[in-house]
């Protein structure tokens, strides 16, 4: 039976909790208690889940050395997990994730591409089915009041979420993570996100990544997968090497391509210069 005064009890220690991590808790706390407590404070929660299919496409990048060609889609792919070094906004020290984005303007500036760089780019779609959890999305159903462009069974299934009040915490901490993945990168943030995202994937069957909003290219829209995913569950469509020569502003490039492929020979790129 739904309990109005322990609820509300539950409900404090959560809103205190977020407060705490909001005040710099999280620069104190090790990684993996964060990971514990972010277990914790999402057991319960609903998450809206976007399935991925062959449908969906994405796209990676990596700034490479001018004069320089990748020969393998590895190369293109997750760090090796041993050199995966520090905090990043999904992964933490030895574990990668495979990072990836919709559309080649926004992984120019996930990836800090500037004018005279040399960027080779892996377009991808999955080989099955894959459900991600859409980090904000109980946040923007709610800042916009249910008005906002998604599809309409998505905003069906949050309206019952919200409808029920044992869910506030759910939007609580969709706000508070959707919040701290559209800031700009540091490792106090990084620390703090990658704990929330790892809690997510290791914590939850049947979840291959996390789709979130990019603090590089506001409006846009990021995937951060299970490094395993790559080359298991998603397949390179297509294969670009191209060279930045301008930045415009607002996520506005413009490029030269100087090498485009669709073939591949396991795992190896076979190139036809442009």
């Amino acid at each position: 039976m739904f309990d109005p005064v322990k609820e509300h009890k539950n409900q404090q220690n959560f809103v205190d909790w977020i407060e705490r991590l909001n005040g710099g808790a999280a620069r104190r706390i090790e990684w993996a208690k964060l990971r514990e407590l972010f277990d914790v404070l999402t057991d319960g929660c609903p998450f809206v889940l976007i399935p991925l299919d062959s449908s969906s496409k994405f796209v990676r990048a990596r700034v490479i050395e001018h004069g320089s060609c990748p020969s393998s889609i590895s190369e293109i792919g997750p760090i090796p997990s041993e050199k995966c070094k520090d905090f990043g906004r999904c992964h933490r020290p030895g574990q990668p994730v495979l990072y990836a984005g919709i559309g080649t303007e926004l992984v120019l500036a996930e990836v800090g591409a500037k004018p005279g760089d040399t960027v080779a780019l892996l377009h991808m779609r999955p080989k099955r089915k894959l459900l991600c959890v859409r980090a904000g999305a109980l946040n923007l159903w709610r800042r916009t009041s249910g008005s906002c462009l998604m599809d309409e069974s998505i905003k069906a299934e949050i309206s019952r979420h919200y409808a029920d009040a044992r869910n506030i915490n759910a939007f609580l901490m969709d706000g508070f993570i959707a919040d701290q993945l559209s800031r700009q990168g540091n490792s106090d943030v990084y620390k703090l996100t990658s704990a929330y995202v790892t809690a997510i994937l290791e914590s939850h069957r049947g979840i291959a990544g996390v789709i979130y909003s990019s603090a590089d290219f506001p409006g846009g829209t990021c995937i951060a997968l299970k490094d395993e995913m790559f080359g298991k569950a998603i397949e390179p469509t297509e294969a670009q090497l191209i060279q930045v020569t301008s930045y415009l502003g607002y996520g506005i490039y413009d490029f030269n391509e100087l090498a485009r492929t669709n073939q591949f020979d396991e795992g190896s790129i076979v190139w036809n210069r442009a």
